[in-house]
């Protein structure tokens, strides 16, 4: 390190620190009874596999948003195949186990509310996924613009979205 300069890992929100200590503690436990002579390479693949699972989450998700535009099964399959089979995915998800995903899976969640007009219910996943990747802001302004022209609706859709983020900030 350059002189003076200091280390600092990422620093996320608090809700991905306990969601990924909820998936933990199963591997914990586990360790407390019966210890692992790899325990760190068990909870390393073990967390692994929860961005895994997201991801094949995520792509049926793809899958039966794709019902709400077409009726065609093979186009549906086949979004949700082009979405498991991208190099990116596959790089970050696989082989650097970025955290990203976590945050995409609430946002498609988030959007079945969205096509169905239930924007309050869009807004509160929003303020989920912004807890995992700060990027779901540009991903929620965008869209509740488009749906949302009143400035009272939009001041409570933007205080929904932006309620768990800033709790668990100032808190921590």
């Amino acid at each position: 390190f350059p002189s003076g300069a200091a280390f600092m890992g990422a620093a996320y929100n608090i809700v991905m620190y306990v969601v990924l200590a909820a998936w933990a503690l199963p591997v914990y436990l586990i360790n407390k009874l019966h210890t692992f002579s790899d325990y760190a390479s068990i909870l390393e693949q073990w967390g692994r596999l929860l961005m895994i699972l997201l991801s094949i989450a995520s792509a049926l998700l793809i899958k039966n948003l794709m019902g709400k535009f077409t009726e065609d099964t093979e186009k549906r399959h086949l979004a949700g195949y082009f979405f498991l089979s991208s190099p990116m995915l596959i790089y970050c998800v696989i082989i650097l186990d970025q955290y990203d995903i976590m945050s995409v899976f609430i946002t498609l969640l988030a959007l079945f509310f969205f096509f169905d007009k239930k924007y309050y219910r869009f807004s509160m996943l929003f303020s989920i996924a912004i807890c995992f990747k700060f990027f779901a802001v540009l991903i929620f302004l965008s869209l509740i613009l488009l749906s949302e022209k009143r400035i009272p609706k939009l001041f409570l859709h933007g205080s929904a979205a932006a309620s768990l983020y800033a709790v668990t900030t100032l808190l921590y």
